[in-house]
This record gives C-alpha cells, structure tokens and sequence, in this order.
C-alpha cells in the first residue's frame, strides 16, 4: 500500500532518485531551518487569482511553470528589461536560471512548477 496525498495541501521534494511529499508548513519555505531542502527541486501546484506581488529568480537552476487551467501573462526579465510571455492552459515554459519572473493573471489559474529548492531563491517587488 502506498500513501497518497494533496498537492493543494503540500508539495513533493524531488532529490536524486527520491520523491518525498512535504506539508504546506509556514516553515517550508525557511531554508535555513529545512537543511533537506539544499538539493533536488519541490513540484507544487498553487491557485492564484490575483498578479504576484514579488518578482523571483533562482540563481542554481531553471524552473518549470506549466499551466492547468486560466491564462496568464509570464513576465521575464534576464537583465535587458522585462519582456511578457502569454500562456493558455496547457502551455509551459522554462524559465532560465537567474531570470527574473513574476506572474500576472489574465484569467485565474492554476499552475505546476517543477522549482530549485528554495534556499538559494532570491524575491524583489514586482
């Protein structure tokens, strides 16, 4: 017997050959006290209904942002000034390593992202 969970409710860390759900905690996102969170990547899925107020990047590796459902308009910046990538429910894009993105929302919308851990992530305001 396996274990299911909620990916509204966590997230999975992603290591090597490992794959371990991880509770939405307020904690999660503190690396300095999730020491397991230095390697690998976290998928997650978050329902958004409103444009994200911080900008991030991830200075050790891409991320993978995946639309389920609604539009939104990917908002990028790798240093020449921001540029917009649309994406309709059932698009993806990779985002490059250090690239500055944020997410403003055309439609609500539900997204997937395959993420670097986050203790290297870096937030602006957008």
């Amino acid at each position: 017997m396996i274990d299911t969970f909620r990916l509204d409710r966590g997230v999975v860390h992603l290591d090597h050959d490992t794959m371990r759900p991880l509770a939405l905690e307020p904690d999660l996102w503190a690396p300095p006290h999730r020491a397991e969170l230095g390697t690998g990547h976290i998928l997650s899925i978050f329902t958004y209904d409103a444009d994200w107020t911080e900008a991030e990047h991830h200075p050790t590796g891409d991320e993978l942002v995946v639309v389920l459902d609604g539009r939104i308009e990917l908002r990028l910046d790798a240093g020449t000034g921001e540029e917009a990538q649309p994406l309709d429910a059932g698009e993806a894009a990779v985002v490059p390593a250090g690239t500055w993105h944020h997410v403003l929302v055309v439609e609500p919308c539900t997204l997937l992202f395959v993420t670097p851990t986050p203790r290297t992530t870096v937030h602006r305001p957008a």
